[in-house]
């Protein structure tokens, strides 16, 4: 980048400040043609956007803590994993292959219907038959 000016290596910081500077025998232009500072200015400003787009993202983490009770029932609930993976598995080990209905316990079926789960399964009540909007067409070769 023409112009561009570093001194030593820049240190890891939370934010960035880029400084432009015109030379002094352009001033006297923008000093009487305030538009082309404007104008210098918008250019500037959407040159350092595209860059710092394409160089940083920003990660969010969210943390969820669920307290399992004593009293763990099966009471014939099932939870359908909606996707997008082939299956997942909870921090207490159940798997759910998507697409399938797997019997879960009255802990599990609270959990899973809580935030993060929320929306990433259909919880059945026992008898239920699983909606034919989620039931998994089988493909050559998944049975």
């Amino acid at each position: 980048m023409p112009g561009l000016q570093t001194q030593g290596s820049p240190e890891q910081v939370g934010h960035a400040q880029w400084v432009f500077t015109i030379p002094k025998m352009l001033r006297i232009y923008f000093l009487h043609h305030r538009e082309l500072l404007g104008a210098l200015s918008r250019a500037a400003y959407e040159t350092v956007k595209e860059l710092m787009v394409a160089a940083f993202y920003s990660v969010t983490v969210r943390g969820f803590k669920f307290q399992k009770k004593a009293g763990c029932v099966y009471q014939g609930h099932r939870a359908l994993y909606l996707g997008p993976y082939a299956s997942v598995m909870d921090e207490e080990g159940h798997l759910f292959p998507r697409g399938q209905a797997i019997a879960v316990c009255t802990d599990t079926l609270a959990k899973l219907s809580r935030e993060p789960y929320a929306g990433a399964f259909v919880l059945l009540e026992p008898g239920a038959d699983v909606p034919e909007a989620y039931a998994v067409a089988c493909r050559p070769g998944c049975c």
